[in-house]
């Protein structure tokens, strides 16, 4: 037998779906999550490691680069609760940066959007997938975790172990509803993963659908 629809806001599905999804790890959901989440907006520049011949042609680099048409904060209260972010510290740019081919945003731009959405929304739980750190040096890395702690110190950032076994109502509880995976680590690590947590995505049980369509569709286990 079908089971009946169930009727919910796609800003804050999480909360509203609370009776039904409350006793559920993170990993016993299908998360709705998008690629390359913060490419909306590249610029010129080239980003490391990628061909300088991109800088001649980059009105056609950026058409196969930005994956988004929508800003996170948007993509968010459409329903996306994962965010994928490629980063990288660029010469002659403060602050790190968002890149997919392309220069685009800062990071702290788009983690103050997450902050804006998560402020607004009291019982949504978001994953920060950061996927790749190109060029990022140690002391960098330690800046992005230093400004993910304050940032997020209201909305509560997540224990890695707490991640992989915790209910949603125990993340609520605790106030922490932020996963920042692979997390920015102030001691170096191989890259492009410089996580004291590799085993937080390399398990099989956290596997993610990350389509997000015009319509949220959330299928419970």
């Amino acid at each position: 037998m079908n089971k009946p629809f169930m009727s919910f806001n796609t800003e804050s599905w999480m909360g509203d779906l609370s009776a039904s999804i409350s006793g559920r790890t993170l990993h016993e959901l299908r998360i709705p999550g998008s690629h390359n989440s913060g490419s909306d907006v590249l610029g010129s520049s080239v980003a490391p490691g990628k061909p300088q011949v991109y800088a001649a042609v980059p009105c056609i680099i950026r058409g196969w680069s930005e994956c988004q048409v929508e800003c996170v904060l948007e993509q968010l209260r459409a329903g996306c609760r994962y965010i994928d972010l490629r980063t990288a510290a660029v010469k002659g740019k403060l602050g790190l940066r968002i890149v997919h081919g392309l220069v685009g945003r800062t990071v702290l731009e788009v983690l103050e959007q997450v902050s804006t959405f998560l402020a607004a929304n009291p019982q949504e739980v978001v994953v920060l997938d950061f996927q790749h750190f190109y060029d990022v040096t140690q002391a960098e890395q330690a800046t992005l975790l230093a400004q993910c702690l304050e940032l997020f110190s209201a909305a509560g950032v997540i224990p890695p172990a707490k991640a992989k076994t915790a209910t949603l109502a125990e993340l609520w509880a605790a106030k922490t509803r932020v996963s920042p995976t692979p997390t920015p680590s102030p001691t170096p690590y191989p890259y492009p993963y410089p996580c004291p947590y590799p085993t937080l995505f390399s398990s099989p049980t956290l596997t993610l659908t990350l389509t997000l369509t015009l319509t949220l569709t959330l299928t419970l286990l």
